[in-house]
């Protein structure tokens, strides 16, 4: 994986990763915290089973997401949120859906 590629990884780790801690999305994806550190430093290139993880999170099959990896362009922005969505904490999802009733009620 060429450095880009890692750029646009570590990218997509830091989002799905939100505010969680390192540890905490380390478990999600079976990795060590220090791998999560590494991906997010450009330092590590991530292997086949956490990139196919890391694709489901995004709500992706792992084609896609290596594609968009190698510079090709994403799905529409609709699609794009939904993927986004789908690698929310809890606590993320509950702040959307007050946004989402606020702007509702304006």
């Amino acid at each position: 994986m060429d450095y880009e590629a890692r750029e646009r990884f570590a990218e997509c780790v830091k989002v799905l990763r939100a505010d969680r801690r390192h540890k905490q999305f380390a478990e999600i994806l079976g990795v060590s915290r220090p791998t999560v550190i590494g991906w997010e430093n450009c330092k590590v290139a991530p292997k086949r089973e956490s990139l196919e993880r890391v694709a489901k999170l995004r709500g992706e099959s792992l084609d896609e997401f290596l594609s968009y990896l190698e510079g090709a362009r994403r799905r529409d922005p609709l699609d794009r949120l939904l993927a986004q969505l789908s690698g929310l904490s809890r606590e993320q999802m509950a702040v959307v859906l007050r946004a989402i009733a606020d702007r509702f009620d304006s």
